[in-house]
C-alpha cells in the first residue's frame, strides 16, 4: 500500500475526533435549564446566569437592562426580596479573591 491510501483514513479519524471533542464539551452547558427571572439560586449554582443580580444569599437572572453596580433584587423561596447589585458575567464562587458583591 502506498502512503496516499492511509491519508484518507487519518483525515477521517481526525475529523471524527474533533466532532467527538466538540460534542463532549457542549454537553456540560446543554444540561443547564434557562433560569426564571428573579428566582434566587445558591452561590454555588453551576449554570451561567447572565445578566446577574448578585446578593449575599445567591444569584438570580436579572431580566432588565442595567449597568454593573446598580441595585437589583432576587426573590427567595419564602417570598422575601433580597437586595443585591448587578454584575457582569458569572462569578466563580469559591475561587480565591471572589465575592458575591463584586
Amino acid at each position: 500500500m502506498t502512503r496516499t491510501t492511509y491519508r484518507p483514513r487519518w483525515v477521517l479519524l481526525a475529523f471524527a475526533s474533533i466532532i467527538l471533542l466538540v460534542s463532549a464539551a457542549d454537553t456540560g452547558l446543554a444540561q443547564c435549564p434557562e433560569p426564571p427571572p428573579y428566582v434566587l439560586f445558591p452561590l454555588n449554582w453551576p449554570c451561567p446566569v447572565i445578566p446577574t443580580c448578585s446578593t449575599q444569599s445567591g444569584v438570580c437572572l436579572w431580566p432588565n437592562p442595567g449597568a454593573p453596580g446598580q441595585p437589583c433584587y432576587c426573590q427567595a423561596p419564602n417570598g422575601a426580596w433580597i437586595p443585591g447589585v448587578i454584575i457582569r458575567g458569572v462569578i466563580i464562587h469559591g475561587a480565591p479573591g471572589t465575592s458575591p458583591l463584586r
